[in-house]
């Protein structure tokens, strides 16, 4: 029975893994997506049928994300537009959404049969993990890259992996950038909680902090800068409660990264240049007194350019890509601009207000449920939150790993209640 929990629990992270990152194989790749669909769609469409129940919260939330849908062609008609390149970039968005809550709902059906004792977070930290290691795998073994390339099909991103800037840059979905650099950074912040509340053990944290912290900055530097900033701060949060030891660890982690990387730089040429690349800022600062890069000069070029008319901050321009349907309509890829650009800044508020409003109902369960850190794990997103969508549009994969996160606390208060039922605990 143990070994059938362990092979079911590796099956949902290889399912977590593939679904938060999907790719086609290219010979099969009618059945692939046909797979890919089921997936996403078949476990929680049963589970609806079955009777979800769902808590008073969560059901106001999901009337504001329809009422949000309505908003999108609200969007198209106000701006005169009737362009629908954003509602199937929605569409896309939703089926993964689905896909990652399909994955809750097989975790909450094995784990209420007993085939799998893991924590459904634990689940999530393990794919992340399993991720980052492929990508390690393909660094180490480029013929292994070469074969993978080969057999599979990139999911909706071109392969920029060639470059040298982005060597690193590439996963078992292939070419892998802004999203995965996203989710890393939400394994970071669950690992806090999952530590806060005792699910993982200090040895645990470490391991996963050492593949976090080391596996960000494969897939661009605002996913280590941001899971950076978590760790960082988690740490002098567990100091300020006369805990150092993560402290202490995080300084070394940081020193042996420092140690190692420089070794790397003067003992390998052919890597210079990427490194080169990654610490373009600190080589900036060193050398100008500016920390800035050619990629943080491209987005404050975004802001400064980014003069929308009245019309336009009122009811968007309606458009998502450019007019000739390649690129970013506006020429920009930070979040906000692109939602302003497109629907006005009330449409935009009413974006905003799905990310809020979810916040704030994720708060109240923490409490309800009895967590420690509630308050800490919410500013940890909010921050997260706000840094990638200075960057990019980022509010629905947020949306995608912390709403199964969310069905898990709720399952896991009502599991509880059901247990102090039945055995008379107050």
């Amino acid at each position: 029975m143990i070994l059938n929990r362990k092979c079911a629990s590796a099956l949902l992270v290889l399912l977590y893994t593939y679904i938060n990152n999907p790719f086609y194989f290219a010979v099969i790749t009618p059945l692939h997506k046909a797979f890919y669909y089921a997936a996403a769609l078949v476990p929680v469409a049963f589970c609806i049928y079955r009777g979800f129940k769902y808590e008073q919260n969560f059901g106001s939330f999901s009337r504001l994300f329809l009422l949000y849908f309505i908003s999108i062609f609200s969007a198209m008609i106000a701006s005169s537009a009737l362009d629908f390149q954003y509602l199937f970039y929605f569409l896309r968005l939703l089926i993964g959404m689905f896909a990652s809550v399909s994955v809750f709902c097989i975790w909450s059906y094995a784990n209420h049969c007993d085939y799998v004792r893991e924590d459904f977070p634990i689940i999530f930290l393990k794919s992340v993990a399993f991720y980052v290691l492929g990508t390690v795998a393909f660094i180490c073994v480029p013929p292994l890259k070469q074969f993978w390339q080969s057999i599979i099909v990139d999911f909706g991103e071109t392969d920029f992996s060639s470059f040298v800037e982005y060597v690193t840059r590439f996963g078992f979905a292939g070419f892998s950038g802004f999203g995965c650099a996203f989710l890393v950074s939400c394994a970071a912040v669950l690992m806090c909680y999952l530590f806060l509340n005792g699910r993982i053990t200090l040895k645990q944290c470490k391991i996963f902090s050492c593949l976090f912290i080391v596996g960000s900055f494969f897939y661009g530097r605002i996913g280590f800068v941001v899971s950076l900033f978590v760790c960082g701060i988690f740490s002098v949060y567990q100091m300020l409660h006369h805990r150092p030891k993560l402290f202490c660890f995080y300084i070394l982690v940081v020193a042996v990264i420092i140690a190692v990387g420089t070794m790397l730089y003067f003992a390998f040429p052919d890597i210079q240049p990427f490194i080169d690349w990654l610490l373009e800022p600190v080589f900036n600062f060193v050398e100008k007194g500016t920390f800035e890069s050619a990629s943080t000069n491209q987005l404050g070029r975004m802001y400064e350019n980014f003069s929308p008319s009245e019309k336009t901050l009122v009811f968007g321009d309606g458009y998502w890509l450019g007019l000739d349907g390649s690129g970013y309509y506006g020429r920009t890829d930070v979040g906000f601009m692109r939602n302003i650009l497109y629907g006005g800044i009330f449409y935009t508020g009413l974006l905003y207000s799905l990310v809020l409003f979810f916040l704030f109902i994720l708060y109240q369960a923490l409490k309800s449920c009895g967590k420690k850190g509630s308050g800490f794990i919410i500013f940890l997103m909010s921050v997260q939150f706000l840094l990638f969508e200075l960057k990019g549009d980022i509010t629905f994969s947020f949306l995608k790993v912390y709403i199964p996160f969310y069905l898990y606390l709720m399952y896991e208060k009502r599991t509880a209640s059901k247990f102090d039922v039945k055995y008379g605990v107050c």
